[in-house]
């Protein structure tokens, strides 16, 4: 838990978003009053935050469940030649993209990636964004899907799962990429199941106007 909560975003306010990496490695530049506000700021931000994903650290962690339930129903629908793959090699879901929903993508990306996610996670409508979230998972394997469909033995497909290659992504370029392509998915579900409702509640007549 202690690696969704870190202070470099409110730090930002001080030294600027530029100078991030900056002051990073050189504590001096910090003083103590700044440490006081940063960790008031971060305890507040970070106790909301909580607040709407309770269910994800509660016994047995259903809500963690849950999420990585949808992320392989998910892939099964846009990839499914990679579900099939990785079953082949005995590799579950769960071994890999627990890790995605317990620390929220933090150790795949850098500080600067991170940053720029959770910028979008958090301007969520009520901070409702597991669907966004369920949506840059899939967005990254399927990223990499041509590479893991390479992988033909086991051990090397877990280590390479675990350890995907996006050490030189960029905020603006791929991460703009993921959550835009997550949006997408997220508005195309939500119609899918509102066309649902609605012919659900629709009389016979009205169905055939709509959906004929």
């Amino acid at each position: 838990m202690h690696e969704l909560c870190t202070g470099s975003v409110f730090l930002g306010d001080y030294f600027g978003c530029a100078d991030l990496l900056v002051y990073e490695n050189d504590f001096s530049l910090i003083t103590e009053q700044m440490i006081k506000e940063v960790e008031a700021d971060t305890f507040w931000c970070l106790s909301i935050f909580l607040e709407s994903i309770k269910d994800h650290y509660t016994t047995d962690l259903p809500g963690l469940a849950r999420m990585v339930n949808r992320l392989e129903s998910c892939m099964q629908k846009v990839d499914t030649s990679l579900c099939n793959h990785l079953k082949s090699k005995g590799l579950e879901f769960n071994w890999f993209a627990f890790k995605w929903m317990n620390c929220m993508l933090i150790r795949e990306f850098s500080l600067p990636c991170i940053i720029r996610m959770w910028d979008t996670y958090l301007s969520e409508e009520d901070l409702a964004f597991e669907d966004l979230h369920i949506g840059v998972c899939a967005g990254l394997l399927q990223e990499f899907s041509p590479s893991l469909k390479s992988i033909t033995e086991y051990d090397d497909l877990f280590v390479y799962i675990q350890r995907l290659p996006t050490c030189h992504w960029q905020a603006e370029e791929e991460i703009e990429m993921l959550l835009s392509q997550a949006s997408l998915w997220r508005i195309m579900n939500e119609q899918k199941e509102e066309n649902k409702e609605t012919k659900k509640s629709a009389t016979p007549q009205m169905n055939n106007m709509i959906y004929n």
